[in-house]
This record gives C-alpha cells, structure tokens and sequence, in this order.
C-alpha cells in the first residue's frame, strides 16, 4: 500500500517534469517579441526572454543557454538596440546583453526623482489625454524600475498598490472644476477607472451640450415660423395684415 500511494504521489510531478522537457526551446524563441529600444518595452522584452527560455533551460534542463539559443535570442534585438549592441560590442551572453540593454534603454530616473515628477505634472494644466499619458509614462518606470530592485514577490506587491494610489492622487489633482469633484465621487481604484470616468463624463456633457443646441435651434426655428415680425404673414402664411 505505501508503494502504490508514494507512486500515486509522485505522478502529478513527473507529468509535469515530462511536459516541461518536452517543450521546445527553438519554438518558444520564435514566440519572443522584438525589443527595438523602446523603453516602454524593455521589461516585457526581458521578462519574455527569461520565463520563456533562459529559466527553462537552467530550471528544467540544468543546463546553461547553448549558443544558438542565444543567437536567436539575439537576433529578436532590432533596430537601435541593435546597434547598441554592435557598437558596444555586446558578448553573446544573457546577463551582457541584459545590462546593455537596462543600461542604454531604461529611464535613467531613480525612485526620488520620478516620485519628484510626479508630484509636478498635477501643475502642468494638461489635457486630461495628455495629463494620463504623462502619468502612465512615470508608472511604467517605477514599476520597471521596482522589478528589477526587488525580489521579494509579496513586498513589491505591497508597494506597487502604494504607488498606484500616489498616481491616482496625482491624476485626480491634475483634473480641473467640477470634474475632479465628479471623477471623485465615482471613487475609482486606480488611475485607468479614472481616466476612463473622466472621458465619460467629458463625453456625456458634450452630447448634453449638442442636445440642448439642437433644442434651441428648433425652438427658434418655430417662433420665425409661426411668429414672423411680418404681420402679413402669420403662421407661414400670406394672411392679410387685417384693420390696423
């Protein structure tokens, strides 16, 4: 009996040890994307490379990348990135080309200074288009930049839902009149509910704006035709002016 439960115990770990080796290597690369120096990019690009290949190998294979792996890796790196790595000549190793990339590609802005520029876009009078891509564009740094600081899963956890409140905070300051009243209200959880408010209350104003136009015009329209300053022509029509 203990040797048919440690058997039924094992199965589940050695099915997923058979389909991990069986997973090929060569494929998953094709699937990589391409970096080509967008910054915006650059984690998801390393991100993809490491769970998708060079932690399969190490993990599953116990093996380092072989060279050819590392060559197509290579090659998904286009365009400026690309000559980066030229120009610096890059060795044909993972942790290298890594470093070059973060080195040349990543914002250059610590924590201090991009929590700095964040506290100063509220200021900037942007469009509210303008005032989230702004905002975005300092989340996707820290956030990347957290990534690559800290290791322990549970505490970066904790700190992204404290800066997501500092970045809806500072979204919400950046919006003007009723609308910052209105967008609060709603209590959106992050920075995309809010923007996603904004733009519909934008929108429902402009068309209840549209429809109390459309009224008017056909409230005037209606007292020209009926109430022409022409006494003759009352109505619409040509009435005689009758005794004055």
């Amino acid at each position: 009996m203990e040797d048919t439960k440690a058997t039924e115990s094992e199965c589940p770990i050695m099915d997923t040890q058979k389909i991990l080796v069986e997973i090929d290597i060569p494929d998953m690369v094709q699937l990589l994307p391409t970096f080509d120096g967008d910054q915006y990019t650059l984690s998801d690009f390393i991100g993809s490379v490491e769970d998708m290949v060079i932690n399969v190998v190490k993990n599953i294979y116990k093996t380092d990348c072989p060279v050819f792996i590392l060559r197509a890796i290579r090659r998904k790196i286009v365009g400026e990135a690309n000559r980066v790595l030229i120009r610096e000549r890059t060795k044909l190793n993972w942790e290298e080309i890594k470093k070059a990339l973060i080195d040349n590609f990543a914002d250059p802005r610590n924590m201090d200074t991009l929590m700095d520029d964040l506290r100063e876009i509220p200021s900037f009078g942007l469009k509210i288009y303008h005032l989230y891509v702004e905002i975005s564009k300092i989340r996707c740094a820290c956030f990347d930049l957290l990534e690559r600081q800290e290791e322990d899963l549970v505490f970066r956890k904790t700190q992204e839902c404290v800066f997501e409140k500092r970045f809806l905070h500072a979204f919400i300051s950046g919006l003007r009149g009723p609308l910052k009243l209105s967008v609060l209200r709603k209590d959106p959880k992050n920075i995309w509910e809010a923007n996603k408010i904004a733009m519909q209350l934008i929108d429902d104003f402009h068309w209840a704006r549209k429809q109390k136009v459309n009224h008017n015009k056909r409230r005037i329209y209606t007292n020209k035709l009926f109430f022409n300053s022409n006494r003759g022509r009352q109505n619409g029509n040509n009435m005689p002016e009758g005794p004055k």
